[in-house]
């Protein structure tokens, strides 16, 4: 009985030390080091929004999107920063260029300023990029945009500038690792279905975002996998559904576990007494210490996770399946009859004799949902904005004036293509007040001084492109402006040679 008794009490002090461990793991993770790195950054003149327990500042940078997006726009603007990113435009003004925001219990420097911004940029070893959150990096992948390891981007990189080179996109040869993608063939005969498309619709309303997100669609479907078009298109389904729960889930903050355990206090007649439900609480700081450490999540998934494992199995083995049906196609030709269009690039790379510059399985399909969200998003975006040139129709007669001059009635040429200025303006005015990507980030690894900073390790450092796009500081008191002609002397003049002045594709 003694014995039994000295066990019952081993265990309880067993338990009642992994208790007050995990409390003081809590503590420190979700209060003591928010406190301090508070503390720290305000000693440097850096402040920012209070942090708060658990969610950071999440619920009020949602809460001030959700009164953003339900404001009704009575006058028609181009200054979209205080409706896309209120938060940073609000607390830019309260707090400065420069200062501390949380997502969650992480630690995020917003940087405004330009030549700490230049500096981040110009130092990639000591700032590299962050690791995507898990969603994302179902969407993307860790292909040559998303990877953070150093050897992998610069194999990816020449792999791509081999695939991407000029003449690839032309159509003619070029002697490379791989054979050519002729890409602007194909962009050419989809617009011209699309506008014959148009023309049956005269004199009707047309839903133009809608009408690109089917070009470049079917743009990319071809010249990515060329045969297999409407596979592709399958996939851009899948990408679809991935990215409206990642935009559901982004300012969320999760602790699996909890709401199975707050389910089964609730509802489960078996813990319908108090002693039950105190009993549940007890398990809660294991719970959360689990969560702490990555370990509750391998078992605990909320419904947008489980959907979203579905969605990227769907996709991965699609992608996969596509990729043995050329495989099997080719069987009898060689590496050589793989095709010219980037799933064959690919392939190529996958079968290739060189070990270091061979890419597995997984890095194909990374690749592949890499070329279908970059470049769908991102070009569907550019042409939609593009569309509100009609609200300036001097600038739409100049530039058919110079398409007509170049072309005449013929199709389109790339050589030609390069040398439409006047379309080059307008394009890049676009992507000012339009950014297709509106911010990216980085991390801090170890303690590092950023100007006169002291950034300690593990800061995510935040940059908005839309607030560099629309400072006044970079592009006059005009800058909510629709004017082309900022661009007249290329980029480099318009921006001062400022690198941070212009990044619509992020960096």
């Amino acid at each position: 009985m003694n014995s039994l008794g000295g066990l019952v009490t081993t265990i309880s002090s067993f338990l009642c030390a992994f208790l007050l461990l995990a409390l003081i793991k809590i503590l420190h993770k979700l209060w003591w080091t928010p406190i301090r790195i508070q503390k720290l950054m305000a000693l440097q003149g850096i402040k920012g929004p209070s942090y708060r327990s658990i969610h950071g500042n999440t619920k009020e940078i949602s809460e001030m999107k959700r009164e953003a997006m339900s404001r009704r726009l009575t006058n028609f603007s181009h200054d979209i920063f205080s409706r896309v990113q209120p938060h940073i435009h609000s607390w830019n003004k309260t707090y400065g260029k420069n200062f501390v925001q949380w997502y969650g219990c992480q630690a995020q420097l917003v940087i405004s300023e330009p030549e700490l911004i230049k500096e981040i940029l110009n130092k990639k070893d000591a700032y590299p990029k962050r690791k995507l959150l898990p969603l994302m990096k179902k969407i993307f992948g860790e292909g040559l945009a998303t990877t953070t390891d150093p050897e992998k981007w610069e194999k990816l990189r020449k792999q791509a500038n081999h695939a991407f080179h000029g003449d690839s996109l032309k159509g003619s040869s070029c002697l490379s690792l791989f054979t050519v993608v002729s890409m602007i063939p194909t962009m050419i005969d989809s617009t011209e279905t699309m506008l014959q498309r148009w023309k049956s619709h005269d004199g009707k309303e047309i839903e133009v975002y809608e009408e690109f997100r089917l070009l470049t669609s079917e743009v990319i479907s071809k010249t990515a996998f060329g045969n297999s078009y409407f596979e592709g298109k399958n996939i851009f389904d899948m990408f679809n559904k991935l990215c409206s729960l990642l935009l559901k889930t982004s300012f969320k903050i999760r602790f699996p576990g909890i709401s199975f355990l707050v389910k089964l206090v609730l509802q489960d007649e078996s813990f319908n007494s108090i002693l039950s439900i105190l009993g549940a609480l007890c398990v809660l700081p294991i719970l959360m210490y689990m969560v702490s450490i990555n370990f509750c999540s391998k078992f605990f998934k909320t419904s947008y996770e489980i959907e979203s494992e579905k969605l990227e199995k769907g996709i991965h083995d699609s992608i996969v399946e596509i990729a043995k049906k050329r495989e099997k196609e080719t069987m009898t030709g060689g590496e050589d009859n793989f095709g010219n269009d980037f799933l064959g690039l690919l392939l190529k790379a996958h079968h290739g004799a060189n070990d270091k510059q061979r890419i597995s399985v997984n890095e194909l399909v990374d690749e592949c949902k890499i070329f279908y969200f970059a470049g769908h998003e991102t070009t569907n975006a550019l042409l939609a904005w593009t569309i509100l040139l009609a609200l300036h129709p001097d600038w739409q007669e100049e530039a058919r004036k110079e398409v007509l001059q170049s072309f005449g009635k013929q199709t389109p040429d790339p050589d030609g293509l390069a040398k439409l200025k006047t379309m080059s303006m307008i394009i890049n005015e676009t992507l000012r007040l339009y950014a297709p990507v509106i911010s990216y980030d980085r991390r801090v690894e170890r303690e590092v001084r950023l100007g006169n900073l002291i950034i300690p390790a593990g800061f995510e450092l935040y940059i908005s492109s839309l607030a560099l796009h629309h400072e006044p500081q970079f592009w006059g008191e005009d800058v909510h402006l629709f004017k082309p002609e900022r661009f007249s002397d290329g980029v480099a003049k318009a921006t001062n040679n400022n690198i941070t002045a212009f990044l619509p594709f992020g960096h």
